[in-house]
């Protein structure tokens, strides 16, 4: 995904999270951007306005609510979740 947004004149990539250190260091450098090995840590970013999360489908929820609470923008690789009534608290986080 950093690839593709890296093109768009209408973002800047700010940083990345990985769980691989060595696929984390080699991606920043790559972009030029900063290495979080923490979700916790980029969600704490300030200059971080769009969270994009793709990571293992049982992860999405806990950090899709995370970013939303702290007030980013969020966009969730499929599946969203994988209960139903996680997709809805989402859904109503992110409308509030």
């Amino acid at each position: 995904h950093a690839k593709i947004l890296k093109k768009n004149p209408n973002y800047s990539i700010e940083a990345l999270c990985d769980t691989s250190k060595s696929r984390l260091i080699k991606c920043s450098a790559e972009l030029k951007c900063k290495a979080y090995y923490n979700y916790k840590d980029i969600i704490d970013d300030k200059n971080v306005e769009l969270i994009i999360v793709s990571t293992p489908s049982k992860t999405h929820y806990k950090i899709a609510k995370d970013a939303l609470l702290s007030g980013k923008n969020v966009v969730i690789e499929k599946p969203i979740t994988s209960k139903i009534f996680e997709i809805k608290d989402l859904k109503k986080t992110a409308v509030k």
